[in-house]
């Protein structure tokens, strides 16, 4: 019997270690491949989540700056130029003072991990819109009345407006960037006091010593106290279908008494309401949609700004006849 040669076993070792040798490099090399692509996905990853949280911040200053300079005017509808930006103001601001001011970006000190801010923003401004979000004139021609989405009734509308971010990133490579377009539509809501059965606007206790029936919406801009189950609210229904909407604050819901009444001694016990539907916290409604802490003071010599009553009654001798805001 013919015995095997050493030369063909050495051969035959030679061949399977050269396969593993190639196996293991390729493997080594699929490896190197997937981590150096999935660093480039978490490079870019981390990019873009940058981008987005400094389109989210110059978003934020957008609407506090738009809803404190609404608050801060009269008028129902104001145009573009009531809200140019730092990096977008293309014409004439408004004339009327006070003239605001230009929006600012948010400072550096609120991003420390942005690796080029604030030259990484290229867009940031808030243009008015119609309800399809089809940019309004600016300036607005004169006896402008701008379109405005309705609601229920002709005294329930809204103007809309669009706040764009757009920041750019360095991206994993040194050759190009990651580019974040950030959009926010903010909405002037304007509404009826008839919207509502009960609307106050300071701290609001119902604790009925009978049986009550309300029907329709309650809110107050601050707290509500509810001592009794005297009391029951009921949704207002209409052409045979329940309107949503019962009690509604800002603050807190109590069920008890408001401080300092001294008058109610009983166990306090909660209200009826629909099913499923208690009081339940709300956004704060501005009535006129002026905010009272820069329309009103009861300090100055002007007699005719204490508070909403002013707006019905008589101006004081040798006042001035309107209210005055800033």
């Amino acid at each position: 019997m013919r015995k095997p040669s050493a030369f063909t076993k050495s051969g035959n070792s030679v061949v399977v270690a050269m396969l593993v040798t190639f196996v293991v490099t390729v493997l080594i090399a699929i490896s190197a491949n997937y981590t150096q692509q999935m660093s480039r996905i978490a490079k870019r990853s981390r990019a873009i989540d940058t981008a987005m949280e400094i389109g989210d911040g110059c978003l934020e200053m957008l609407f506090a700056n738009w809803r404190n300079t609404y608050r801060s005017e009269t008028a129902t509808f104001l145009p573009t130029n009531y809200f140019y930006t730092t990096f977008y103001h293309p014409n004439s601001q408004p004339s009327t003072a006070p003239v605001p001011a230009l929006i600012p970006t948010p400072p550096p000190s609120a991003f420390p991990s942005a690796p080029n801010y604030p030259d990484c923003i290229t867009k940031y401004e808030i243009v008015a819109t119609d309800p399809m979000l089809a940019p309004l004139p600016d300036p607005p021609p004169n006896n402008y009345y701008p379109p405005a989405g309705y609601g229920p009734g002709s005294s329930q509308f809204s103007y809309y407006y669009l706040a764009s971010a757009d920041i750019s990133v360095p991206a994993p490579n040194a050759n190009g960037t990651v580019t974040a377009k950030v959009r926010r539509v903010f909405e002037k809501k304007l509404n009826t006091p008839w919207t509502w059965a009960i609307f106050y606007n300071d701290l609001l206790e119902i604790t009925p010593g009978s049986a009550l029936g309300l029907t329709g919406p309650i809110h107050t801009n601050t707290s509500l106290y509810t001592g009794s189950s005297n009391l029951t609210v009921t949704n207002t229904v209409v052409n045979s279908i329940s309107v949503l909407g019962t009690m509604g604050y800002v603050g807190s819901w109590t069920v008890g008494y408001a401080p300092g009444d001294t008058y109610h001694t009983a166990a306090p016990t909660a209200p009826s309401y629909p099913s499923g539907q208690p009081p339940a916290q709300e956004n704060n409604f501005l009535p006129f949609g002026w905010n009272a802490a820069q329309i009103f003071n009861v300090s100055d010599t002007n007699g005719n700004n204490d508070g909403y009553r002013e707006i019905i009654e008589v101006p004081g001798a040798g006042t001035t006849t309107r209210l005055t805001c800033g």
